[in-house]
C-alpha cells in the first residue's frame, strides 16, 4: 500500500471536514429558524466525531435581549407553616442561614427567594407514590399551599433514583415558553412523604436591544468534539451572567445536557461556556 498516498488523502478529507464545520460556525442566520438540511449536516457532522444526539438539535435562532432580575419574596411565613410541624415556631422574625428543626424536619432560609428543607423521615402514612407522574400529582397542591404554583414552571427533569425515591426539578417559564434556568424548584418524594425541596426563584425581565443569537447547531459544532459524548437535550433559556448568587443580569443561554447529567450552559451572543 501507498502510504504516502493514503496520508494526503486523508488530509484533503480532513481539511475539507474544516472548512465544512467553519462554513457552519460562522453562518448565523439572520433572525430566522435554522432550515431542516443545515441542522441534517450539523448532526451528520456530529456523528463523524463519535457525537451522539438523542435528541433533536432546536432550529431557534432569533434575536434576544439581556434581562434584569426582579424583585421577588417567597411567603416565608406560608413555606415554615406548611412545611414544618403545627408546634413548630419561629421566635421573632426569620433570620437567613439559620437552621431551623422539629424532630427530623429542617428548614434554612437562604434569602428571600431562596429556602431549602430536608425530612429524614417523612410519614405521610396517606400517599403510594410508585411513579413521576403520581409525584407530580401529590407535589402541586402542597406548593399551592406555599404559594409556590407551578403553573409558570416546567416539568424540566425527573429522576428514579436507587433508594427508590422520586426527583423532580422544576423551571420556570419566561414568555411561556423559555426557560429561566436559575429559577427551579426540586424536590424529592418517596414512598412516605417529602424527603427535600430545594427553592430558588428570580423572576427576570428583559431589557436592552434584540441582538441576534447563534443558534444550537453551531454551539455543538465548536464546543462537543469529544467521540463518546452524547447529547441528551439543548434547551434555550436565560441564566445570571454571574454564579454571585445576587447578580443581575441574565443572558440568553444554550443548555446542553449530556448523557452522565452534567449541564453546560452556553452565552446564545457568542457561543462562549459560561462557567
Amino acid at each position: 500500500m501507498d502510504w504516502s498516498k493514503v496520508k494526503n488523502i486523508l488530509i484533503i478529507v480532513f481539511i475539507g471536514l474544516n472548512v465544512f464545520l467553519f462554513s457552519f460556525v460562522i453562518n448565523i442566520g439572520e433572525g430566522k429558524d435554522v432550515s431542516e438540511s443545515n441542522l441534517k449536516d450539523a448532526e451528520i457532522a456530529l456523528n463523524k466525531n463519535g457525537v451522539e444526539l438523542e435528541c433533536k438539535i432546536p432550529s431557534y435562532a432569533d434575536q434576544a435581549e439581556k434581562a434584569v432580575k426582579a424583585e421577588y419574596s417567597i411567603d416565608q411565613s406560608k413555606v415554615f407553616n406548611v412545611l414544618m410541624d403545627s408546634n413548630a415556631k419561629v421566635d421573632g422574625n426569620i433570620e437567613y442561614n439559620k437552621e431551623y428543626k422539629y424532630d427530623e424536619k429542617i428548614i434554612v432560609f437562604i434569602d428571600k427567594n431562596q429556602f431549602k428543607y430536608t425530612n429524614s423521615k417523612p410519614d405521610d402514612d396517606n400517599i403510594n407514590i410508585t411513579s413521576v407522574s403520581q409525584a407530580d400529582k401529590y407535589i402541586n397542591p402542597i406548593l399551592k399551599k406555599m404559594d409556590l404554583s407551578l403553573s409558570g414552571f416546567k416539568l424540566d427533569r425527573s429522576l428514579v433514583n436507587e433508594d427508590g425515591s422520586i426527583t423532580l426539578i422544576y423551571v420556570e417559564s419566561y414568555n411561556k415558553n423559555i426557560s429561566i434556568f436559575d429559577s427551579r424548584i426540586l424536590v424529592n418524594i418517596n414512598s412516605d412523604g417529602i424527603k427535600e425541596i430545594q427553592c430558588t426563584l428570580n423572576k427576570i425581565e428583559a431589557k436592552g436591544e434584540p441582538t441576534q443569537t447563534i443558534s444550537a447547531y453551531q454551539v455543538l459544532l465548536r464546543n462537543f468534539n469529544v467521540s463518546g459524548t452524547v447529547i441528551k437535550d439543548i434547551k434555550f433559556g436565560y441564566k445570571a451572567e454571574s454564579s454571585v448568587q445576587n447578580a443581575n443580569i441574565y443572558l440568553p443561554v444554550w443548555r446542553i445536557r449530556l448523557g452522565d447529567g452534567s449541564e453546560h450552559f452556553f452565552d446564545a451572543f457568542t457561543g462562549d461556556k459560561i462557567k
